[in-house]
């Protein structure tokens, strides 16, 4: 007695669900691999009039180490990228007319206070 092969549907139906499985794997596998990793590295948080100091760092497993500082409210603050190579943490001098973030290998950063002062906080 023989025995026959597997009917045509159920090839195809194996064939479909292997094709949407590899396509689900890969979406997830790409969103793991592009999906940043955050953390808060610093924080001054707001006093008085002086404006909160955050600094943000976000890791990629393709796109290397990028950092931010954020001035003023957590919710609402002003964001700045720190350019790639300066060491992240700054620090800040107050000015008459806003603040000025320095950092360790010399980079200078001003910032007007209208950028992140006002009623929003």
């Amino acid at each position: 007695m023989e025995m026959k092969g597997k009917g045509c549907l159920v090839n195809l139906a194996a064939l479909v669900a292997g094709a949407f499985g590899g396509v689900a794997l890969t979406a997830v596998t790409g969103v793991l691999l592009f999906m940043p990793s955050t953390d808060v590295i610093s924080s001054k948080p707001t006093e008085g009039d002086k404006p909160g100091i955050y600094v943000k760092e976000s890791t990629r497993f393709f796109g290397g180490t990028t950092h931010e500082v954020w001035l003023g409210c957590v919710e609402r603050a002003h964001v700045i990228e720190v350019p790639t190579g300066w060491e992240p943490i700054p620090e800040v001098e107050y000015t008459g007319t806003g603040l000025d973030l320095v950092f360790p290998d010399g980079g200078r950063i001003s910032v007007p206070e209208a950028k992140y002062a006002g009623d929003y906080c």
